[in-house]
C-alpha cells in the first residue's frame, strides 16, 4: 500500500480500512472540516510553521523592481 499524502490528527474513518482523506472522514460535513480550527492550532505550534512564518515575516517584498 502506498504512503498517504498527508496525515491528519482529526481523521476518523467512516469505515475501517479507508484511505485517510477528507472525503472518507467523519468530520467532513457540508463541504468543510468540522475540526479545522483544532488542526490549524496544532499546525501553528510545529517547527515547520514557525520556520515558514519567520521567512514570510522577514521578507521585504519586491520594493526595488517597480
Amino acid at each position: 500500500m502506498t504512503k498517504p499524502a498527508f496525515t491528519c490528527v482529526g481523521f476518523e474513518p467512516r469505515k475501517a480500512g479507508l484511505n485517510p482523506n477528507c472525503g472518507n472522514c467523519m468530520n467532513w460535513k457540508n463541504e468543510s472540516c468540522s475540526v479545522r480550527y483544532i488542526l490549524d492550532e496544532l499546525y501553528a505550534e510545529t517547527e515547520r510553521f514557525k520556520a515558514i512564518d519567520w521567512m514570510m515575516r522577514k521578507n521585504k517584498g519586491i520594493q526595488g523592481l517597480m
